[in-house]
């Protein structure tokens, strides 16, 4: 469960930011967990870019994200910060669990990306390994525009980090050691 792993993080300094798209603030139990509440409505990439949006007028440095349906390894948010000190954006590797929560298979891309790796737009430019589920961004990437192009977008997450590393021409780090 996310609101359980937020609160297992062996870093807790941080803010809990939400944006929902249809789940009210109360239908959660947010027990113990310091959080803000944005209801957003559109297709997945417009929510994605108005998110970030929103998020670029906020004070912070760093934004580390996840999806509802994730559970965030206990260093995550450790890591992440960690990391950006050097890098401006940082995606880790991913768990496949089952729907009981049984992990069926660990780092799913340490063996072909080992476990620290170094990329910009040119590798991901056919390369889907980023998403708003494993991700991580100082807030200076936030003041890049993405544009909503006029065809249709499968892989939303992939689109954006994709502009934002091309516009940036910043260089991104993956690690499997989280």
């Amino acid at each position: 469960e996310l609101l359980w792993s937020i609160k297992k993080q062996t870093s807790n300094e941080f803010d809990f930011i939400v944006f929902s798209e249809g789940v009210l603030e109360s239908e959660i139990n947010w027990s113990g967990v310091r959080h803000s509440f944005i209801l957003i409505t559109g297709s997945p990439l417009e929510i994605r870019i108005k998110s970030l949006s929103i998020l670029s007028v906020l004070e912070y440095e760093n934004f580390i994200f996840t999806d509802a349906d994730d559970t965030l390894s206990f260093n995550r948010v450790e890591r992440s910060i960690n990391l950006l000190k050097k890098y401006s954006l940082v995606c880790n590797d991913l768990n496949i669990m089952n729907e009981i929560g049984t992990l069926t298979e660990r780092n799913i891309w340490k063996d072909r990306l080992n476990v620290q790796f170094e990329f910009d737009d040119t590798f991901i430019f056919d390369k889907n390994i980023i998403g708003f589920g494993n991700s991580a961004i100082r807030s200076e990437l936030l003041q890049y525009k993405i544009n909503i192009p006029s065809v249709e977008i499968v892989a939303a997450d992939w689109y954006v980090f994709y502009q934002i590393l091309k516009l940036s021409r910043k260089s991104a780090c993956f690690s499997s050691q989280m």
